[in-house]
């Protein structure tokens, strides 16, 4: 009898109960996406010849002792040094040095074609300490760094973009989720609530 009184309550309130239901699986997101990726892996072992190779690399060469991330530059019609491209390359390596927590930016590699190179940028210290701010700015850097009338497309790789990628995924899927819970409420329907956020996504 309880049982029923329940169900009838549910439905009768069926707005009601989605909305809450919606709310705690954003509030569920938002935790599960701020603690749940603020982990540490540490494989140190102190007194290993590991262990004292890295802190002598850090006391030494302190510039060297940090993870990086890696530019890729292709161009299409052209090659890396053709003098446009070359300079677009090289004002794009000086921005990269101006970011913080950036120590240097080198050319690594060359494919024997002369259109893709790849550079690497060192940073002072390891992903999980330098701000998420630093990975964000180079991977903007990318991104502007695309040049149409030069056929030159740049890309950011690595660990540590990786992680900063997830995170940018956590946060859209929350924000579509709060979205949904306003089209719900406004619409009071699941298929037209869902149908404008089916259309921005897809």
């Amino acid at each position: 009898m309880r049982l029923a009184r329940f169900a009838t309550t549910m439905v009768r309130r069926r707005r009601i109960v989605v909305a809450v239901w919606a709310v705690i699986l954003v509030a569920a997101a938002v935790v599960a996406s701020s603690v749940g990726s603020d982990h540490r892996v540490d494989y140190s072992m102190p007194g290993s010849g590991s262990a004292r190779a890295q802190e002598l690399l850090g006391e030494r060469f302190p510039e060297q002792s940090g993870d990086t991330v890696q530019l890729v530059f292709a161009v299409d019609g052209a090659t890396l040094d053709s003098p446009a491209v070359a300079a677009r390359i090289a004002e794009l390596q000086a921005e990269a040095r101006t970011i913080e927590h950036v120590t240097y930016v080198r050319i690594d590699a060359q494919s024997p074609d002369g259109t893709v190179a790849l550079a690497t940028v060192q940073l002072d210290a390891t992903a999980e300490k330098v701000p998420l701010s630093t990975i964000e700015s180079l991977m903007e850097l990318a991104d502007h760094g695309d040049d149409q009338a030069l056929g030159l497309t740049v890309e950011a790789g690595g660990g540590a973009v990786q992680t900063a990628e997830m995170n940018e995924s956590g946060s859209e899927g929350i924000g579509l989720m709060a979205a949904l819970i306003i089209l719900l409420i406004v619409f009071g329907s699941v298929l037209a609530a869902g149908l404008p956020i089916l259309v921005a996504v897809f």
